[in-house]
């Protein structure tokens, strides 16, 4: 079962960047069926992310100059405000996001941290 959800590019972002950090651990181990959900939802939120970080680094280039060392862009103070308000703007886009829903049920055995459940959150049917 899945839902779709309205989600800021700045929430699907963050959770892209939550799950890819807390949820590399092979050794978690869930029922199939919860797994698959965050297989799939993890795959979905990073290809979203991935588009989003296309359209920053873009902002980025456009306005700013890439430093010496490649590791980040300066940007000179008449341009600063024109790069944030487009990038405030990217990270406010809403868009209707497929999220594979995680029955609660299919969690209770799983040892699971209270950051990791807090990212898992998004993702719980609670309608049982």
């Amino acid at each position: 079962m899945y839902i779709n959800k309205e989600m800021t590019n700045a929430e699907i972002f963050a959770v892209a960047i939550a799950l890819k950090d807390n949820f590399n651990d092979e050794s978690l181990q869930m029922p199939a069926k919860a797994s698959f959900c965050l297989a799939k939802n993890n795959a979905l939120f990073l290809d979203l992310a991935q588009e989003i970080e296309k359209t920053r680094n873009a902002v980025f280039a456009k306005y700013g100059t890439l430093n010496e060392e490649q590791t980040g862009y300066n940007f000179t103070p008449d341009v600063i405000d024109i790069a944030n308000k487009e990038l405030d703007d990217l990270f406010n886009i809403t868009q209707e996001v497929k999220i594979y829903l995680i029955d609660l049920d299919d969690l209770k055995d799983i040892k699971l941290s209270p950051q990791q459940m807090s990212i898992l959150m998004v993702m719980i049917n609670d309608n049982e």
